[in-house]
């Protein structure tokens, strides 16, 4: 794709990402790590996020649970998560 870089503020971005992680992520997600760059003139925020101790992840927005497949993230289904809530408890 084509990079097209941020038409706002770069820390209003970084903390509209951060406080969405906060408020919509259950557990919250630890360590998350925003970083604001300029790349062929253009600003960039990417955040990093570390994989979690705490799994399963819930969105709360949609009342689902991820899982993170490489780079995407696909919603779980009721085995999955039954199977991630076993291994968590042992």
């Amino acid at each position: 794709g084509e990079l097209v870089g941020l038409d706002r503020d770069p820390k209003k971005i970084v903390e509209r990402v951060l406080n969405a992680c906060r408020d919509l992520v259950v557990p919250s997600l630890p360590n998350l790590c925003p970083q604001e760059f300029t790349y062929e003139g253009k600003s960039i925020v990417a955040v990093r996020v570390p994989e979690g101790e705490n799994k399963p992840y819930w969105h709360r927005g949609d009342r689902r649970f991820y899982i993170r497949y490489g780079n995407r993230a696909e919603a779980a289904s009721r085995d999955d998560v039954i199977s991630l809530v076993k291994c968590k408890t042992g």
